[in-house]
């Protein structure tokens, strides 16, 4: 079965490509190797800028019935300190303010109207091996649920499969592990004594973590540790799991987070992937292009991984769609390639450097810098917000964007 495009991952990165490029008039088919609605370890923050992507998809109303309430401040809580500070506001019109939206219903919601709009959903199915011949990539899939295989091939293939878990083909090398490897846990809870509209960044030795309300007055709290932490944790609680025993670290570490879920209780199970390798990767070549994690992931610190999935498939789409799948020869694509990987690093660049710094800071020993700046500049929440994309509208006029004639042949990577 031939497409216009094939894409591998079915979260908020490859749906949303899905959603523009079958709305563009795109045959397209998008691979999923898991059923919907799924758990996901996730921060579940949608800044601004997101929901007004969203609002132009026309599905921002659904998403923000079953959302938490706007955030309006800004927290930093480290050992027994707590500092709070008013979250900026985008600087478009539009929606001022995010929100957190359960992974489940975000991701469901997405798929489900990339389906509306004509694209083919192959779920659960997994990808096989990739192959390319006479300028189209053949794609080998198999369903999880009855082991039958299919073949796809399209003339280019999006992978937004994201950077964890199971090594798909589209993937190069396998981790090896080390001492600094990052492992995120992600739980929700009922009766968190936190304000509604507060987002607190929650920093303790080895790692960092955050809280937000979200659907039905729950507080989602993720963390991310590191592994050799992980495993001091677990030597000294032999006797919970390893989500529990970190969890009952950083409780033990921070007075504040320890009064926060003092009269607090579980709401279902604790969720867990890793190991995380925060940088950038590949903007992708020769007809293969990466969205979300799969092109490059910024440290969780600055929650906005949920963002950088949805964005970027956004700017690959927008140079996709200004030209039509008959038109894709090896030229335009390699054209389309280094537009997109200029726009990405524009974007996403900062973002991942500002988070480096700050995950940094946020894993000192005895987070001594993190106390420092928590007493004496506040003002540096509302920086990491502003350099972590949580202002800045990422819709741009098409006519404004790089046109393909901009690039010159020499140039083209």
């Amino acid at each position: 079965m031939t497409y216009d495009a094939i894409i591998i991952g079915g979260g908020p990165a490859g749906s949303t490509a899905g959603l523009l490029l079958a709305r563009a008039g795109w045959s397209v088919a998008l691979v999923e190797k898991q059923q919907f609605p799924r758990a996901k370890v996730c921060g579940e923050f949608v800044s601004a800028p997101s929901l007004q992507l969203l609002h132009e998809l026309g599905i921002d109303e659904s998403l923000v019935q079953s959302a938490g309430p706007e955030v309006r401040s800004l927290g930093l809580f480290v050992g027994g300190k707590r500092v709070v500070t008013e979250m900026p506001h985008t600087q478009t019109s539009g929606y001022r303010l995010g929100r957190a939206v359960p992974r489940e219903r975000l991701d469901l919601l997405l798929l489900t109207e990339a389906a509306k709009a004509g694209a083919e959903i192959w779920q659960p199915w997994s990808l096989v091996e990739v192959s390319k011949k006479n300028n189209s990539f053949y794609c080998t899939i198999r369903s999880k649920e009855s082991s039958e295989a299919d073949r796809l091939s399209s003339r280019l293939v999006i992978a937004a499969q994201g950077s964890c878990g199971h090594r798909s083909p589209l993937q190069q090398g396998e981790l090896s592990p080390r001492a600094s490897d990052l492992f995120a846990f992600k739980a929700r809870f009922r009766n968190c004594d936190l304000s509604p509209d507060l987002m607190p960044l929650v920093m303790f030795p080895g790692g960092y973590g955050g809280m937000v309300y979200t659907d039905q007055n729950r507080t989602s709290f993720s963390f991310c540790i590191r592994r050799n932490i992980l495993e001091q944790c677990r030597h000294r609680w032999p006797n919970r799991k390893a989500a529990e025993a970190a969890f009952a670290y950083i409780r033990q570490s921070s007075a504040v987070v320890s009064q926060v879920f003092a009269q607090a209780s579980l709401d279902g199970q604790w969720y867990s992937i890793g190991p995380l390798r925060p940088g950038v990767r590949t903007c992708g070549c020769g007809g293969i292009f990466f969205v979300g994690n799969a092109a490059g992931e910024a440290h969780p610190i600055i929650a906005d991984g949920i963002n950088m999935a949805i964005q970027s498939a956004w700017i690959l789409c927008q140079f996709l769609v200004r030209t039509t799948p008959s038109e894709m020869e090896d030229q335009t694509l390699a054209i389309i390639s280094r537009l997109y990987a200029k726009q990405w690093m524009r974007e996403f660049g900062p973002r991942i450097r500002s988070g480096s710094l700050f995950a940094t800071i946020a894993m000192s020993s005895k987070n001594m810098w993190g106390g420092f700046l928590c007493e004496r500049l506040p003002r540096l929440l509302k920086l990491g917000a502003i350099l972590s994309g949580k202002t800045r509208s990422i819709i741009t006029p098409m006519n404004s964007l790089p046109h393909f004639s901009c690039v010159q042949p020499g140039e083209i990577g």
